[in-house]
């Protein structure tokens, strides 16, 4: 089992059309051309227009979400806790609070553990036109992968079964990356309309 998410760029870019106005009035309020085209031309255009948008959804854009997105989530790892709305601080592990405990444990950022795994372990794929998947998998050395353990918390843990694991959500649906993408593909689209 592995932590998924999917951005489906179609949706947001529709989104994006619909609830912004100032696409919209782009789309709405007629050019003017200094140079006149006859209705050759005028197809042409268009079709240059809506092959370059058509690339841009499935082609690029889904590299630009993925990029974001993993950004985005390691991120929670120097922040030590989750943006989704608002930013939410991670519990504060035991280690720190404890006296006896020296040296580089003793301030390590919470999730890092002594090699990064699992912030290095968030990673993309393009996996259809139009779509990216993020993806988190961390394995101990037995092969069990304990990114969703630490992302969502669980009760059960240990080898008896009592141990606690907080809920350190580092990966997951966050309005605020769905806003910085939406952002992006704003201005991919102005860039694009420019032509």
């Amino acid at each position: 089992m592995y932590i998924k998410l999917i951005y489906t760029l179609y949706r947001v870019v529709q989104e994006c059309l619909l609830n912004n106005t100032k696409i919209q009035q782009k789309f709405s309020k007629p050019k003017f051309y200094i140079k006149k085209m006859n209705a050759n031309e005028l197809k042409i255009r268009i079709t240059e227009l809506a092959t370059k948008l058509k690339s841009e959804i499935n082609d690029k854009l889904p590299i630009v979400a993925g990029k974001m997105a993993v950004d985005f989530f390691k991120e929670s790892f120097q922040k030590e806790g989750f943006t989704d709305q608002t930013y939410e601080r991670w519990s504060e592990v035991k280690r720190r609070q404890d006296p006896r405990v020296r040296g580089a444990r003793a301030t390590r950022k919470i999730l890092t553990g002594d090699t990064g795994d699992l912030g290095e372990s968030i990673t993309y794929r393009k996996t259809s036109p139009g779509e990216v998947t993020i993806t988190a998998e961390a394995y101990s050395k037995d092969g069990f992968n304990y990114a969703p353990v630490h992302n969502q918390g669980v009760t059960d843990a240990g080898r008896n079964r009592n141990v606690v694991i907080p809920k350190r959500q580092f990966i997951g649906p966050s309005k605020t990356l769905k806003r910085a993408i939406e952002d992006e593909i704003e201005r991919k689209l102005n860039d694009i309309m420019k032509l």
